[in-house]
């Protein structure tokens, strides 16, 4: 699976999740994406999502089933972060965690994308 950005940058990942939110004084959505620790480096990653043009329309794509979707004004950087993931639990209880980048975009608002129309934002 991959997302493909507005500067038509691609990157594999693991998990995307939809979700709602409470961020910055109003609700919004949320995707939240899971990431191989390898798939990028962190500043290179951190530098494509503190540009909120390349975030304007995000393109999903899985291969795998023929699925691909649209996401249009995710263009808040909610959270960029890599941290130790569960990627298998075992019978007696352990568990076996993998460094994952996870990172969280918001949904304008739709007064922010009219403030953003008007130049204000």
């Amino acid at each position: 699976m991959k997302i493909i950005f507005t500067n038509n940058k691609e990157l594999e990942y693991i998990e995307a999740l939809e979700t709602s939110t409470f961020y910055d004084n109003a609700n919004r959505r949320m995707l939240q994406f899971i990431v191989d620790k390898d798939a990028i480096a962190l500043d290179e990653l951190n530098a494509i999502l503190s540009d909120s043009t390349n975030l304007t329309q995000l393109h999903l794509v899985n291969e795998e089933e023929g699925a691909e979707n649209y996401y249009d004004n995710y263009e808040i950087k909610m959270e960029l972060a890599m941290r130790p993931e569960v990627v298998m639990s075992m019978e007696d209880g352990t568990e076996l965690k993998e460094d994952r980048i996870i990172f969280k975009l918001g949904k304008l608002t739709t007064i922010e994308k009219q403030l953003k129309v008007l130049g204000v934002l």
